[in-house]
């Protein structure tokens, strides 16, 4: 059909020839609009997260640094007290001012300080989120003296048979004896063969997690009973005993129980435990020891346990005292990582200012 004369043909602007094609290019730009959109927020998200995980991962690294800065410091610090500090039957004398003889053949300090440092292995409150504890070795129980009845009471107390404990021992003297020849119910080189072990170290452990070494030790100790076990130890010499800075399962395992031990540890809070007799009247309890190899001061061998609150492994350093050598007066002798376990006696805060909260 054909216009009208004297008229022009007229085109609707929403059906016209070209709107299909305007409004198909309208609605690609807003889709292309919308998943660009899309994507800038996806990135920006993806961007918030990694800058998020960067800043916590930044904070946990920074936060492990500071925690392995304050162990460090503690250790140090500890160090310092055994070097300088005097003691008294339990542990260091702790003084907010030092007090050091001067004069020759003057009388040492006699004054109480301002609290005692345990060295009987409680927890303690260091630099930061650090804890520590102090051990006098010579209140711990030797592997290193087999012959000495007190390793089969460690392994008894824990609950080992007494047979299997008895026979314990044997393999425990042929490992570190320094001959290849196996003695009665004891092990060496050819039934670690056997067993598919590395041989006998024929000399002294280092460190009281060696005691896994012995074989048989694994066979007999179940997992909690060596947790509970590893603690009492300590892989120096046996020369005598320290009621006074024994931590209660040794004493528990000396005297038989921890009902017996009790009364010991209450009373050596404020007096020397410093005799055979005096044991007995305390517990009810006759003691089978030497009288002649009770100690009554803290020995010159200590362990140092440092770990983080909340961590799950610790540091541990044996040293020596030598106040006589001219270059150290201190020697570390070994050290070694371990589990963090739990303690039932509280963690307690050292009266000195190296070690008060900020």
């Amino acid at each position: 059909m054909t216009a009208a004369r004297g008229t022009s043909p007229r085109f609707d602007r929403r059906t016209g020839p070209g709107f299909g094609t305007h409004a198909r290019a309208a609605g690609f730009v807003l889709a292309a609009v919308l998943w660009i959109l899309a994507a800038l927020a996806l990135l920006a998200a993806y961007i918030h997260d990694v800058a998020t995980d960067n800043v916590l991962s930044t904070d946990a690294q920074k936060r492990a640094l500071q925690d392995e800065l304050d162990a460090r410091s503690t250790e140090n610090t500890l160090i310092y007290l055994l070097a300088s500090s005097r003691t008294n039957h339990r542990g260091l004398v702790l003084e907010r001012e030092q007090r050091f003889v001067t004069e020759p053949g003057a009388e040492p300090s006699t004054h109480p300080g301002d609290g005692t440092l345990p060295l009987s292995g409680e927890a303690h409150i260091g630099i930061g989120r650090t804890r520590f504890a102090l051990q006098d070795e010579l209140g711990l129980v030797s592997i290193n003296s087999p012959d000495e009845p007190t390793l089969v009471r460690a392994f008894r107390h824990v609950g080992v048979p007494a047979a299997d404990a008895a026979r314990l021992i044997p393999r425990v003297r042929d490992y570190i004896d320094l001959d290849s020849r196996i003695t009665l119910s004891g092990a060496e080189r050819f039934d670690y063969r056997q067993a598919g072990r590395p041989p006998p170290a024929n000399w002294f452990m280092a460190a009281a997690p060696e005691l896994r070494a012995v074989l048989g030790v694994d066979d007999v100790l179940t997992a909690d009973q060596w947790r509970r076990l590893r603690p009492l130890l300590t892989s120096r010499l046996q020369f005598g005993y320290n009621f006074n800075t024994m931590p209660p399962g040794v004493v528990a395992a000396l005297l038989g129980s921890a009902e017996a031990a009790e009364p010991l540890i209450e009373h050596r809070a404020e007096e020397v435990i410093g005799s055979v007799e005096q044991v007995r009247e305390i517990t009810g309890e006759g003691l089978w020891l030497n009288a002649d190899y009770l100690l009554t001061v803290p020995s010159p061998t200590c362990r140092i346990a440092v770990w983080t609150q909340g961590g799950v492994r610790r540091s541990v350093l044996g040293i020596t005292l030598t106040p006589g050598n001219q270059k150290s007066p201190w020697r570390k002798e070994y050290r070694y990582s371990e589990p963090v376990d739990g303690d039932p006696r509280p963690v307690r805060q050292a009266k000195t200012p190296l070690f008060q909260p900020a």
